[in-house]
């Protein structure tokens, strides 16, 4: 009572020093409620439609999985458990494009992935990631707010299927089932990230791995939701802290009683059983120290120290701006150049943080392996030599010309770019 008598205290203290202006009272507020309607309308003063959604269960009984490539999803799953649970020393391996706008696109990277895949199986379980529903960062959320803002740009296949902004999600649906069973027939299994709670209803059948974003990792309805799916779940960690996706591995794998709706598209009470399968995805160039700490808090909920996987590669996303610019550009031609596997006309450098040396590459005039300290370096002629190399055959300068030792191209030190592989 006390409290709320000073509050009124200091709202009349405050008119007293700023007096309303003349012809206004003190009662009218500042910003009338523009969605006011009837009066006797209370409810969806905000909403400008709402549209029929296909029930999950006739998208599935119209884009059915087959009994193969069911068998193919259960034993993915079964693998990736068997990862995640340190019983197998396999490497999981998650590789997908940052978004899938172009279903026939995604089928020509899965074919390919599928192969190399299959030859390498002994060694890595690799797994497809198709996402279908693109996570907003801040700056889409920024764009989102601002007056006259776009609504936080393209929103994935399922939400925008035609990318025209007819959000006609009952055709994305569609699509993103035919997609994910079309890539199964390869023998490929798949990750789906959920930004939401409803779209599993529709995909979750065809998929052998979920993930929940760093975004959503702090969400109550995401931890419900993933200790009630019948695949592993990958919880992001956040670029500063992984907290929120470790107490989400933690919460996830008790049972749970929350709202959500069925197959049939009824909303209904759901109770699960938890899921043991859950576990961390550390974000890219992630602190030894931040790693370490995230794989100690795993260790304490009874999950294997190494069960926690690193997002080490994220480079097609941050150089997606700038293809797209130069397909614009280039029009049919790059197409032709990205089908055929062939090399573009400008470079695209990749940020720092998505810059690796692979560890296996050996300088061929010293035969040894290239480091940090001593990178692979591109000559203008193709020839790769190490840095070392480069350097005693120009003689410790930066501009005397020698020749390629592989070809009668000349060149100088600073004409090589650093290789990153």
């Amino acid at each position: 009572l006390a409290t709320l008598e000073a509050l009124a205290a200091a709202v009349a203290a405050r008119r007293r020093a700023s007096p309303p202006p003349v012809g206004r009272s003190e009662s009218m507020p500042r910003a009338p409620f523009r969605e006011l309607g009837a009066i006797e309308q209370t409810d969806n003063l905000r909403v400008q439609t709402i549209r029929p959604l296909l029930s999950p269960a006739c998208a599935i009984e119209e884009v059915e999985l087959p009994l193969q490539s069911k068998r193919l999803v259960l034993r993915a799953r079964c693998d990736i458990s068997a990862v995640v649970q340190g019983d197998s020393d396999r490497l999981l391996v998650l590789a997908g494009p940052p978004a899938v706008h172009d279903p026939s696109e995604a089928m020509e990277y899965a074919a390919r992935l599928a192969a190399l895949a299959a030859e390498l199986e002994s060694e890595l379980l690799v797994v497809m990631a198709v996402n279908l529903s693109r996570s907003s960062s801040a700056a889409d959320d920024a764009a989102a707010a601002a007056p006259g803002g776009p609504g936080g740009g393209w929103a994935g296949l399922v939400t925008d299927p035609r990318l025209d902004g007819s959000v006609d999600m009952n055709s994305g649906f569609r699509a993103a089932r035919r997609l994910l069973l079309d890539i199964a027939q390869l023998g490929l299994p798949t990750a789906v990230e959920y930004v939401d709670t409803i779209t599993p209803q529709f995909v979750a059948d065809l998929a052998s791995y979920a993930l929940v974003g760093a975004r959503q990792a702090g969400s109550r309805a995401h931890r419900e939701l993933a200790s009630g799916l019948s695949t592993p779940v990958g919880f992001q960690g956040g670029a500063s802290s992984a907290d929120a996706a470790v107490d989400a591995v933690r919460s996830a794998a008790s049972g749970h009683a929350f709202l959500s709706v069925s197959k049939q598209g009824v909303a209904g009470i759901v109770q699960t059983t938890g899921n043991r399968d859950c576990h961390l995805v550390l974000p890219a160039a992630s602190a030894a120290e931040a790693e370490e700490a995230a794989c100690g808090a795993l260790a304490a909920l009874g999950l294997p120290r190494g069960s926690a996987l690193s997002s080490c590669v994220a480079a097609g996303e941050a150089v997606l701006p700038r293809l797209v610019k130069l397909s614009s550009l280039l029009g049919p031609k790059f197409v032709d150049v990205w089908r055929s596997g062939g090399e573009l006309p400008v470079e695209l450098e990749l940020p720092p943080t998505h810059r690796m040396h692979h560890s296996i590459f050996a300088c061929p005039v010293s035969k040894e392996p290239t480091t940090p300290g001593n990178p692979p370096m591109l000559l203008p002629c193709g020839h790769v030599l190490a840095l070392g190399s480069l350097t005693k055959l120009a003689r410790g300068s930066r501009t005397v010309r020698f020749k390629c030792p592989y070809c009668p191209a000349e060149a100088t030190t600073a004409m090589a770019k650093v290789l990153h592989l």
